[in-house]
């Protein structure tokens, strides 16, 4: 028999975290092809990911640990949503695409810390039974914000313009912040002084660093996540101003079909999660990632709006996400929960990195902004990534 999850505590922090990620989302979904229709290229496109995965890379790790050594995971989830709030409003005042990815970079500094934060409270709520439910109804609840930064963030920046946009989505985020902060309870009792915390901290992520140091386990879950990762870095990042482009430039129907993605997105992480918990996370994680080896292929194959739409629909991320973050802290000791999300959330990072710098140089060198069929080359070609990440997989032994 399956062991219940914390139904209540998942439905407060989730539905608190929407009105954060509802910002966070906007930035992933809106934020590139409203820079792309101000004129960025496709390597300028890429610098935004790159910038969010450096700024993960280094901070992320860092920040887990210190939330590990400190006992205490509230004071970064209010400093962060704090943070991502005063920023939003300013990029109101910006017009050129240097200025706005310039104040994205500093924004990145504040979304390094909420991802691991808040994966280690998932681990800490949930055991190791229900650990894929317990995530998978999270992300699930979690999705809705998808729904609404397309669709009212489409329609925002098509009627009202950019201005109105960042500052709404910024008070949203504030708000989710502080109501996070207020339902979540402590459960890491440490009482390790500052200093003391953050050397420990810093020493840790040092270690995050050199990939020598790294867990075993822990190794060939990063190896597949950086395959698949700089694949999902190439295909996304074009794929995104594919879809605007099918769609006339237009931010309303790119908005809509964004949130027609949120929709279906609910359902599927509490899926995923349930299917990892009874027949393994890791089996989940390798039948995903070959599903979205055939996924790049059709993506690139493809110009037709309404099929492109099915196609963005279609929820594999939480196959990855879910499986990731539960396999990650069944390897791990409960002491080391934030750490170990850092880590993960780190190599994530740099795995988008590469692949977005990739993908962005190469459609540049193309002329994939008239070359369309470049385009489409460069997206298919990124099939072999998770194909390769799936095999690596594989090889990992003593878990499910």
């Amino acid at each position: 028999m399956f062991q219940r999850i914390p139904r209540k505590t998942i439905a407060f922090l989730a539905v608190s975290y929407i009105l954060i990620n509802t910002n966070m989302s906007f930035f992933w979904s809106l934020f590139r092809v409203f820079v792309f229709k101000e004129g960025a290229s496709f390597t300028e496109i890429a610098l935004i990911s790159v910038i969010n995965s450096l700024s993960s890379i280094i901070l992320s790790p860092l920040f887990g640990a210190l939330s590990d050594e400190l006992g205490t995971r509230k004071i970064f989830l209010v400093l962060s949503s704090i943070l991502i709030a005063v920023l939003s409003p300013i990029f109101a005042l910006l017009h050129s695409p240097t200025e706005f990815i310039v104040l994205y970079a500093i924004s990145t500094i504040a979304m390094s810390m909420m991802t691991p934060i808040l994966n280690a409270i998932l681990s800490e709520i949930s055991s190791i039974e229900t650990r894929g439910r317990t995530i998978g109804a999270f992300y699930g609840i979690v999705s809705i914000s998808w729904v609404f930064s397309g669709v009212i963030g489409g329609y925002l920046l098509e009627t009202l313009g950019h201005g109105f946009t960042f500052v709404f989505i910024g008070i949203l985020c504030l708000i989710g912040g502080l109501l996070l902060s207020y339902f979540y309870k402590e459960h890491n009792k440490s009482s390790t002084q500052f200093k003391i915390a953050i050397k420990r901290a810093l020493e840790k992520q040092k270690k995050s660093l050199g990939f020598i140091h790294v867990n075993p386990k822990l190794r060939i879950i990063i190896l597949s996540v950086l395959f698949h990762g700089a694949g999902t870095g190439i295909a996304f990042t074009l794929f995104t101003i594919k879809l605007f482009i099918a769609v006339k430039e237009s931010f309303v129907v790119y908005g809509i079909i964004s949130g027609l993605s949120g929709i279906l997105s609910i359902f599927a992480p509490v899926i995923y999660g349930y299917l990892g918990d009874k027949y393994g996370k890791k089996h989940v994680m390798i039948a995903t990632l070959f599903a979205y080896s055939a996924y790049f292929i059709m993506i690139g194959k493809i110009w037709d709006p309404f099929l492109l739409t099915i196609l963005w629909a279609i929820p594999l991320w939480p196959g990855i996400r879910i499986s990731t973050v539960a396999l990650v802290a069944d390897i791990s000791k409960e002491e080391e929960f934030g750490y170990s999300q850092g880590q993960i959330a780190s190599v994530m990072a740099l795995a988008r990195a590469i692949g977005a710098l990739l993908g962005g140089i190469t459609a540049d060198m193309m002329s994939a902004r008239t070359n369309l069929q470049a385009l489409d080359f460069i997206i298919m070609m990124t099939s072999i990534a998770p194909f390769v990440a799936a095999i690596i997989l594989t090889k990992l032994k003593g878990v499910r």
